[in-house]
């Protein structure tokens, strides 16, 4: 056999073998995170109970800027899931932070303090009972946050 046929022959060969790879694949991190507020029961007519103050993770600072929860008066980022004729409002006091991409101070969560415009609570209009859950979804993405 020629040194011509030997050498293609060895390359066919060696191009066949699987290889393997020379970088470590790391699991992707989700520009998103979601986290419960509240999930709980109503059983009385009436029956009122007050959200707690939030802060989105290190990780994920900013609230998503968009509105999960139409026709309700919720921050942007909030999802409210229930069962039937349960009134959610929420109008906090703002926690923020400035972000260089974009240039601009973003939600990062809320507390209520003693101003008598915030306010967060959930009450049940159902005779029969409710169940709701409350959550908020959180960016790494900035561009993504809800702005202030």
């Amino acid at each position: 056999m020629s040194a011509f046929l030997t050498t293609l022959l060895f390359a066919a060969v060696v191009a066949s073998q699987p290889t393997a790879s020379l970088h470590a694949t790391t699991a992707e991190v989700p520009t998103e995170v979601t986290r419960t507020i509240y999930a709980g029961s109503f059983t009385t007519l009436w029956q009122t109970e007050p959200m707690p103050d939030f802060q989105c993770p290190g990780t994920h600072p900013y609230l998503l800027d968009q509105n999960l929860s139409e026709g309700r008066s919720v921050p942007a980022g909030v999802r409210v899931t229930e069962s039937g004729r349960v009134a959610v409002n929420i109008a906090p006091t703002y926690t923020r932070t400035w972000a260089d991409e974009p240039r601009r101070l973003l939600k990062t969560g809320w507390i209520f303090d003693s101003s008598p415009f915030t306010f967060a609570s959930a009450t049940n209009w159902n005779p029969d009972g409710a169940t709701l859950t409350v959550e908020a979804t959180c960016t790494s993405d900035a561009s993504r946050g809800a702005p202030y």
